[in-house]
């Protein structure tokens, strides 16, 4: 028919010429392909051509929401709807629903409102043994998961049994266990959610881990998805019980080249410390390790050295066993190297200096440091210099300092630092009171400025 020959040349036109895109939109030319749609429900073709062109006409960031007012994701849903048993009108109306929602909330509400989620669950469960459709619906899940309400659509819907059936079917597609783990990431900090769903999650993401662990997209999506699994009680019940940590490790120590790895894996040990009832046993000298050989392997990045010496003071904080593995897995050597190469974060400073002061004790009454004693003053008289009107790390690292007698050398750049400091600073109650202890620890006359 006529008007099936008038789609099938606009769709070549759109696609083929983006500058026509806007004066197309300025002349509601969405609204005229949707009535086509919809007059039109059960014909291919023109379904077929009416996603491709909503979904070339939402690539482009501004025109989205314009191709959304004209009733583009109602009339996409209606598509694949009407011709459910048909394939390739699936998978154009699945990306045409990843170019309309990309980075666009409104446009990604308007969608689950008209019942995309509920639809794109349907088309898989339609088509389980097609693998490219599998991987259109997969993207299409993962642009709309960011909205709690397709994420218990999801849950209501069956969606963790079909997608557990994704993974098991194509279990070497990388796209297809990237983008699962990627929703599963978002489902698993959904508020309330219950534990026989977290359980689900949890087992699918170490079927993820067991079918992808060489393949280095999955693995950066699976480590983020631990990650989120951390930031909530039940979650991090389940890394624990299940030894999910022991993955985050092994990822750790065989993606060395990846920065992203390394500061994620740190996150989640620093997450486990602090929350773990049993941290005393899933959290052992090889998390130490792998935390220290991040800031070994990534000197110069900022995130992975800020986040590795917050993991450290976290886990030497709440793990007193571990304080003597820091120490002899080089701690003090990463932290000094950490605060040379970042001299202007004051962060990385008072992290460096708070985790400085759990080792001190150890430290001070062993024989077996002499090094890190000597390079744990300097250090922390490095930071106080460096940031003479900061108090917090003042307070810090003069608490450390009082907590062992100095040489003189160190002694008297200790007053040197005081004297730089600034006046309304040096008059604070807080802060004379940790200097007069360190020169109490000295035996040494109070200075009083």
């Amino acid at each position: 028919m006529l008007l099936e020959l008038v789609m099938v040349t606009s769709s070549h036109i759109v696609l083929e010429n983006e500058s026509i895109h806007r004066p197309l939109m300025e002349k509601h030319y969405v609204s005229e392909i949707v009535k086509l749609m919809t007059s039109f429900p059960e014909n291919k073709t023109m379904q077929d051509q009416g996603c491709k062109i909503i979904g070339n006409l939402a690539v482009r960031g501004d025109l989205r929401k314009l191709v959304e007012n004209e009733g583009a994701s109602k009339a996409i849903v209606a598509a694949m709807l009407a011709l459910k048993e048909i394939r390739e009108i699936q998978e154009v109306g699945c990306l045409a629903l990843v170019n309309l929602t990309c980075d666009c909330r409104v446009n990604k509400i308007r969608a689950i409102h008209c019942g995309a989620v509920t639809t794109i669950l349907q088309t898989i469960s339609g088509f389980k043994k097609e693998m490219t459709l599998a991987v259109c619906a997969l993207k299409a899940l993962s642009t709309l998961v960011t909205e709690d309400e397709a994420c218990h659509q999801i849950l209501e819907n069956r969606g963790l049994h079909l997608l557990k059936s994704l993974v098991h079917s194509f279990q070497s597609n990388s796209d297809i266990l990237s983008d699962t783990a990627l929703v599963l990431s978002r489902l698993a900090v959904l508020p309330a959610v219950q534990s026989i769903h977290l359980n689900i999650i949890d087992t699918l993401l170490s079927s993820i881990w067991s079918f992808g662990q060489n393949d280095d997209h999955v693995v950066h999506t699976l480590c983020h998805s631990f990650e989120n699994l951390s930031k909530t009680d039940s979650g991090r019940k389940l890394l624990a019980t299940n030894q999910r940590l022991d993955i985050v490790l092994h990822m750790m120590n065989q993606y060395t080249k990846s920065a992203l790895i390394q500061s994620t894996g740190c996150r989640i040990i620093a997450i486990s410390s602090l929350y773990v009832s049993n941290k005393e046993s899933i959290l052992t000298e090889t998390a130490v390790k792998c935390v220290l050989s991040s800031m070994e392997l990534f000197p110069l990045d900022f995130d992975v050295i800020l986040v590795g010496c917050v993991t450290l003071t976290c886990i030497i904080q709440q793990m007193e066993k571990l304080k003597e593995k820091c120490l002899a897995f080089g701690g003090v050597f990463r932290i000094e190297q950490a605060v040379r190469s970042h001299t202007n974060d004051p962060r990385l400073a008072l992290v460096a200096v708070l985790a400085l002061g759990q080792l001190m004790p150890i430290v001070r009454n062993s024989q077996k440091y002499p090094k890190e004693r000597y390079l744990t003053c300097s250090i922390i008289l490095s930071c106080l210099n460096r940031f003479t009107n900061n108090k917090e790390i003042w307070i810090s690292g003069c608490q450390v300092l009082s907590k062992t007698v100095l040489s003189d050398s160190c002694l008297a750049d200790v007053k040197k630092s005081i004297t730089k400091m600034p006046r309304q600073l040096n008059c604070d109650p807080e802060i004379r009171v940790v200097i007069d202890k360190i020169f109490r620890t000295q035996n040494t006359t109070i200075i009083r400025l």
